[in-house]
Parts: C-alpha cells; structure tokens; sequence
C-alpha cells in the first residue's frame, strides 16, 4: 500500500517561502557587505572603483528580489510601482 502524501497547508508554504525570502537578502546583504569592506580597503582605486560598482549591482539585484516577494497581504499590487521603485 503506497504511503499517503503529506499535505501542507498553505501557511507553511508561505512560512517557507518567507524563510527562503528573507535568507535570500541576508545573502545579499553578506556579500554586499563584504564587497564593500574590501573595496573601502583597496589600496588600488580602479580595484575600489570596480568593486564598488559590484556592490552597487548587487544591491540592485536586491532590490528586484525584494520587489518580486509575494505582498503578506491579499491585495493586488501594482507591478509598474513595485518595478518604479
């Protein structure tokens, strides 16, 4: 006899989707902060500038991420202002 399935509700799938979200920008925000100490570091100003522009294109990376998170509410969002932002 085949073992039953386990069914999660949907506030499980939520709290894991939530956990992974926000594990997800703490990442972000490691690197980034590691970029950024070794730019402000760099004794070589092209190394510090090049650095600094990967920060900047992972802070932005972050940003998306955040803006693509499912809203904690059920409303409708408006992609244009989340994407505007």
């Amino acid at each position: 006899m085949p073992e039953p399935v386990l069914q999660f509700p949907l506030l499980d799938d939520r709290l894991l989707l939530d956990e992974l979200n926000h594990r997800i920008i703490n990442e972000f925000a490691s690197i980034i902060s590691i970029v950024s100490h070794a730019a402000a570091h760099s004794a070589n100003e092209e190394v510090e500038h090049a650095l600094r522009a990967v920060a900047q294109l992972l802070h932005h990376h972050a940003e998306v991420h955040h803006g693509l998170q499912l809203p904690h509410r059920e409303a409708l969002v408006c992609f244009r202002d989340q994407v505007a932002r």
